[in-house]
């Protein structure tokens, strides 16, 4: 079983529905590791979805990153 998706392969898995796992950086506090739902089209931007208040949504906000 090959380990690696053609641009193809990866665009047309990713725009299927589907739900990701997300870790955010927590100052003081390990990680928050949170299931999180996305959309994706392909040739653009994966696109996550959350409440900006959550405490998931203020982390990201404050991080500006996730991984």
């Amino acid at each position: 079983m090959a380990l690696t998706m053609t641009k193809e392969e990866r665009e047309g898995f990713l725009a299927d529905a589907r739900v990701a796992v997300i870790s955010v950086a927590e100052n003081g506090r390990g990680p928050l590791v949170v299931p999180i739902w996305y959309s994706y089209e392909p040739g653009s931007e994966v696109r996550i979805i959350t409440g900006r208040t959550s405490r998931k949504g203020k982390l990201l906000e404050r991080a500006g990153r996730y991984y």
